[in-house]
């Protein structure tokens, strides 16, 4: 295989913000994140991209297999979820750990929330959307970076980060 400038520029890339993603978790304080409990982290990261697709390729497969699970409480109706201020909505960000890989108007690991905003807003149902992508992960809407599910924000926080995240365009 032959390496270019433009897939070393790739790699480096990926490499960076896998790096900046482990900053992240090991020493918050030198990237200026909030730091994450490894309790609150589902698997420990992959190594390298094709680790990482075959992690991926093995958890499709073991949910594929797994018994499907009892149906999930209704969710809260979008009109029930209380506005916050943007302090609040900061805060909450903050304490949920969002802006480890997210700053309000800058690419970090995942793309900035007013990016987020801005690609959103003008879908319909964008804030349940939003919510269940906050909740469940996602890979690939962003680039290679895949966001990981939050399973410690509840269904009321997801939805209220979601809407705050929509008044930020």
């Amino acid at each position: 295989m032959r390496l270019t400038n433009k897939s070393l520029a790739v790699r480096h890339t990926g490499l960076v913000a896998a790096l900046t993603c482990c900053m992240c978790l090991v020493a918050p304080q030198v990237v200026g994140a909030q730091s994450v409990s490894p309790s609150s982290l589902s698997s420990p990261l992959p190594a390298n991209a094709a680790a990482a697709q075959a992690q991926a390729q093995a958890q499709a497969q073991a949910q594929a297999q797994a018994p499907a699970p009892a149906p999930a409480p209704a969710p809260a109706p979008a009109s029930a979820v209380s506005a916050l201020s943007f302090d609040a909505g900061l805060e909450l960000a903050r304490k949920k750990n969002c802006l480890g890989c997210h700053q309000l108007d800058a690419k970090r690991v995942g793309p900035s929330l007013q990016a987020v905003a801005q690609r959103h807003s003008v879908q319909p149902d964008s804030l349940e959307y939003l919510a269940s992508a906050i909740r469940r992960g996602g890979r690939g809407r962003w680039g290679a970076v895949p966001m990981p599910a939050q399973p410690h924000v509840n269904q009321q926080d997801a939805l209220q980060l979601a809407q705050w995240i929509l008044t930020l365009r």
